[in-house]
């Protein structure tokens, strides 16, 4: 017998107002597998990772992960993490706060936040005294690098990028 997917997506559907923005899809992804999905702009590829990850609620269809529903699941209960088109990074507070942001979130011990942050600093290269950089110092490079520093702080289990 074949291993259950990793992902599984059945007959997830997305509705605004009588308007589907996403039709029923099928998909079944193993685990280790890089999947990109491509498309045109309204092809529905971004409503897609918001209903993954919990920031948008399915009309119709389930999510499972490793054969357990993953769309019953709160957002934050998820074991996924978005990286935005945009990057969303706050202005207002400084590169390791930035990083450290998710785990913040979820009531992590503000010492072992900063070693995460300083773990992750090293791993994308940029210097420790970047933990207090402001993010407009930054280049679009570094924005992009702490961006994903961001998105891996908590160790998920599935990483989503809108338009890498």
């Amino acid at each position: 017998m074949e291993n259950p997917a990793f992902l599984d997506i059945a007959g997830l559907t997305k509705s605004y107002n009588g308007f589907t923005a996403l039709h029923p899809i099928d998909l079944h992804v193993r685990e280790g597998e890089f999947l990109t999905i491509v498309g045109p702009s309204g092809s529905g590829k971004t409503t897609l990772i918001k209903l993954l990850v919990g920031m948008e609620e399915q009309s119709a269809g389930t999510i499972s992960l490793r054969g357990e529903r993953l769309d019953t699941l709160p957002a934050n209960e998820r074991p996924t993490c978005m990286v935005f088109q945009s990057l969303a990074l706050f202005p207002h507070r400084s590169v390791g706060q930035n990083i450290e942001f998710p785990l913040k979130i979820k009531g992590v011990d503000e010492h072992k936040r900063r070693e995460r942050a300083h773990e992750l600093l090293a791993l994308f290269r940029l210097p420790p005294d970047f933990y207090d950089k402001r993010i407009s110092e930054c280049s679009g490079g570094e924005r992009q690098r702490i961006a994903l520093a961001r998105a891996l702080a908590f160790d998920p289990e599935i990483l989503f990028f809108d338009e890498p």
